[in-house]
């Protein structure tokens, strides 16, 4: 894949220095974010929640124009939600519908996907505009004056020392140099920052090319649903989207020319997809599409994020919300590793919980590309017998029709403790469920609102213990401990501690049930809102010299001294 250089290099694989006068003062920041496309600015919105010291670099004049991404799945809202972005988003998104796989065009739907119940607080699949999404994100940032939006700026190098990383950035006002204790590359898939650090990237770039079209203000019949047209002669999806938009994604067969394609009106294959005339094509693009990630998400002092470190086929949609995962994870340990230094080997869990999730993913995209872009006449008959089976058995159903076989946000090696077994399926290393809660008020509130910005001890149907015997190590106590007591009806009436958050689960909900299969458990949960331990209420001590070790043991990761 071709990638423009970020800079000249020298023997040795060293950017050249550019010949440019240095006309700025030297700044100073906490942490650099380079790129403000979605996952930059997310992590920038984070970092500013947290009021750490943000310089947000970005070589465009302004947010992105372009509605590349497409889906916002419930994650990615639940880490919105954290910087309180979730309702001017959510006032412009098309929530709550399905998926349909067709034989062909206005054939026969041999399998669906439909809504589920809303786990993480929200519905798993929403549709949205990016520039909306990146133009919420960037005026949520003048809430922070810990971030500095530096557009119109390019990064040409950096290096880095055992204290941090200097970084040389030329914009119209000339060069400036600036100093961090850590840079994020946040910079897309020609990722200046990860070609500077000679990180490869690991897959393959495959042959179809797909055309795009958007369209807005299309006089269209109403469509609730994503639907792929999974024909042998030309694969192709239709995608709703809010405010009168639709996306139609359509297969190059052998022969045709991407020129050709976007010289054409296409008008002959809108129509054969229920398409009529009049619309206003927005976008017109013919791409290629990735299975890619980086080799290395960090370097010392340095991160990829995003496009950065993966490249997702585009038919689970998962390119973007795997990045927000990313920001999410990353966001919370660079904050205690800037306010206590002591524990910066918390960062050492980053590329070890996220990589192996974005790999599932990518596997995932690619499961279903298969389905999508199933070869011969032969095959595709015998895929469609293969899921009318499966939609015959219940179970199948239920587990197609669910989408149950996606991988949920689920991390096997990182900063957990396991244990405490006698209760439901373990939460541990799983993100917590988000059901509403009924607040001591009596208004009822998603839960992370109790749970706050930093660590969170939930009591389930238990006591608290003492708040004086609840104490984390400075660095983990630096971004806060919230203290809430979970409760289910038939126990109502127990005596509530003072200094914790109460609210009271509906055990008819879904989301609440799944954390009352652990009454009499107390949780660790995390800023990011996975499950850290789950103990029971005599093991708090325990836990608290387990937490220790833990961070000593997160110490010895692997060597990160590589250079390109």
């Amino acid at each position: 894949m071709h990638r423009r250089p970020a800079a000249s290099r020298r023997a040795g694989g060293q950017p050249a220095a550019p010949q440019i006068a240095l006309v700025a003062q030297d700044v100073e920041t906490d942490v650099i974010v380079a790129g403000a496309g979605p996952v930059g600015l997310a992590l920038a919105n984070l970092l500013g929640s947290y009021g750490i010291r943000v310089e947000l670099i970005e070589r465009r004049e302004t947010t992105g124009l372009e509605p590349r991404a497409v889906l916002m799945d419930d994650e990615s809202l639940r880490c919105v939600q954290a910087v309180g972005l979730h309702e001017p988003i959510l006032a412009n998104t098309l929530s709550g519908y399905g998926a349909g796989y067709y034989s062909q065009a206005g054939g026969r739907c041999f399998a669906r996907v439909e809504p589920g119940p809303e786990r993480l607080g929200f519905p798993a699949r929403n549709r949205f505009h990016q520039p909306d999404l990146e133009r919420v994100l960037q005026q949520g940032l003048d809430r922070f004056p810990s971030v500095t939006r530096r557009f119109s700026t390019e990064l040409l190098s950096f290096s880095q020392d055992g204290a941090g990383v200097a970084a040389r950035l030329i914009s119209h006002d000339g060069e400036r140099q600036v100093r961090a204790r850590y840079l994020v590359g946040c910079d897309g898939a020609a990722s200046a920052v990860r070609e500077s650090l000679g990180v490869r990237l690991e897959g393959e770039t495959f042959a179809q090319r797909w055309l795009i079209l958007d369209l807005v203000e299309a006089d269209q019949p109403p469509l609730d649903h994503t639907a792929f047209i999974c024909d042998p002669r030309r694969p192709a999806v239709i995608v709703p989207g809010p405010n009168g938009r639709r996306r139609f994604e359509f297969m190059l067969r052998p022969g045709e020319s991407p020129e050709a394609m976007l010289a054409g009106d296409c008008a002959a294959l809108l129509e054969a997809h229920g398409q009529p005339r009049p619309h206003q094509v927005e976008r017109k693009t013919v791409y290629a599409f990735h299975a890619r990630i980086a080799d290395a998400w960090r370097v010392n002092r340095v991160f990829l994020a995003g496009d950065a470190a993966h490249l997702m086929p585009p038919f689970a949609g998962q390119g973007m919300n795997t990045g927000i995962r990313d920001a999410a994870n990353l966001a919370w340990k660079l904050a205690v590793a800037v306010r206590e230094p002591g524990a910066a080997s918390l960062l050492d869990s980053y590329e070890r919980e996220r990589k192996p999730h974005a790999a599932e993913l990518l596997q995932f995209s690619l499961m279903l590309g298969r389905v999508v872009m199933t070869p011969g006449p032969a095959r595709a008959v015998l895929r469609d017998l293969g899921f009318g089976v499966a939609d015959a058995l219940p179970w199948a159903r239920r587990f197609i029709r669910r989408q149950n076989f996606k991988p949920r946000p689920r991390h096997r090696a990182g900063f957990f403790l396991r244990g405490a077994p006698g209760f439901g399926p373990s939460l541990v290393g799983a993100m917590a469920p988000q059901p509403w809660v009924r607040c001591a008020d009596g208004v009822r509130r998603r839960l992370d609102v109790l749970l706050g910005r930093g660590f969170a001890l939930v009591g389930i149907d238990v006591p608290l213990p003492p708040e004086a015997l609840v104490r984390l190590s400075p660095g983990l106590q630096a971004l806060g401990l919230a203290r809430v007591s979970l409760r289910s009806s038939r126990t109502r009436t127990c005596p509530e501690p003072e200094d914790a958050a109460v609210g009271l689960l509906d055990p008819e909900d879904p989301a609440s049930a799944e954390l009352l299969a652990h009454a009499g458990a107390l949780m660790l949960v995390r800023p990011d809102r996975y499950v850290a331990a789950c103990i029971r209420p005599g093991q708090i001590l325990g836990l608290l010299a387990e937490l220790e070790a833990l961070l000593d043991r997160t110490a010895q990761a692997p060597d990160h001294s590589r250079v390109a």
